[in-house]
């Protein structure tokens, strides 16, 4: 029972450290989108909100992963952890989860209408700004869609003395679209080693999760064959006796399915994506998931990988046990 309520605590321990770390890294990455050059650094109502549903996701995704390492680190009552770990799995994917993306929906109608009349921040005058080749100094105070500029350099067309010109900074701009997703560039260039694919692949799925969930129960129960490949990594914990090799593939497998699951709506999987519709939606006797949002080759795959560790995992502990019978 001690190990029990230690696997809870480890899970809700680790639900939290995660959370706070994710809303520190969360925090300074949206409020520098729209920090400008020589202003104070100031966290918003919007960018707490924006923190925690970009947090929570991220961790549910990962908590199996952190549940696992536990496991592999401590192998007593495997019966009574893995009743433990389905549970709070269950609790991830069917409780949790889903109530984000409930308080999400809630939180984006009240944010919706006051982002939609949000003018452009001013950028501030005295700076030098680099935009798609070009070096400008800020010499005026600039408006939110236009400033006066001095244009320093030119690498495509060399210029043989500084000239001033007017410079469109709004929406449609190629200024505004270079130094996206940031205002400022100079915030850009400070940010530039920030992993933005990772980013990506964690935002992508996000996508993927609330557009099942707005569609119903059904096409979320089928989005959670995610959760199903990710939770079914825990029949490899047990994969060597070498603890340090279990926690790797662990951590191997969670990062592929993660990626493929990015990876599959990706352009340069299209063709492939495309032959699968094709080869499973032509007959019309799956137009069921269609209707219902559901991208049933991507299901199948999933239930396959998941199917697929849950195996190796079983034949892994019989060959143990016959092994062990044996001495």
């Amino acid at each position: 029972m001690r190990k029990v309520i230690s696997l809870i605590s480890d899970y809700f321990l680790t639900l939290i450290v995660g959370f706070a770390i994710g809303m520190f890294i969360c925090i300074q990455y949206f409020d520098s989108i729209n920090l400008i050059a020589g202003e104070r650094f100031f966290v918003s109502k919007e960018t707490i909100v924006l923190g925690i549903f970009h947090t929570l996701p991220v961790m549910f995704f990962l908590l199996p992963f952190a549940l696992m390492l536990y496991k592999i680190r401590h192998k007593d009552n495997p019966a009574q952890s893995f009743i433990t770990f389905v549970c709070l799995s269950l609790l991830n994917w069917f409780i949790f989860y889903p109530a984000t993306l409930k308080l999400q929906n809630i939180a984006e109608k009240n944010f919706s209408e006051k982002n939609a009349n949000l003018e452009l921040k001013k950028l501030t005058s005295g700076y030098f700004r680099q935009s798609g080749g070009k070096l400008y100094f800020f010499s005026k105070e600039p408006e939110p869609d236009s400033a006066d500029v001095i244009l320093l350099e030119n690498r495509a067309e060399p210029l043989d003395f500084a000239k001033e010109e007017k410079l469109d900074l709004s929406r449609t701009s190629e200024f505004y679209r270079n130094s996206s997703p940031f205002r400022d560039p100079l915030a850009k260039d400070t940010m530039n080693d920030i992993p933005y694919h990772v980013i990506n692949i964690f935002h992508s799925i996000k996508f993927q999760a609330i557009r099942a969930w707005n569609y119903g129960l059904i096409s979320w129960l089928c989005f959670c064959s995610l959760g199903f490949a990710l939770c079914s990594l825990y029949s490899l914990i047990k994969l060597s006796s070498w603890r340090m090799i279990n926690a790797l593939s662990a951590l191997f497998f969670t990062g592929i399915l993660i990626w493929f699951n990015d990876f599959y709506f990706s352009p340069m999987n299209s063709g492939m994506r495309n032959f699968l519709h094709e080869l499973f939606y032509e007959s019309g006797k799956l137009n069921f998931f269609i209707v219902n949002g559901i991208d049933f080759p991507l299901m199948l795959i999933n239930l396959l990988f998941g199917l697929t560790f849950t195996a190796t995992g079983i034949v892994i502990a019989i060959l143990r046990n016959k092994k062990q019978g044996r001495k």
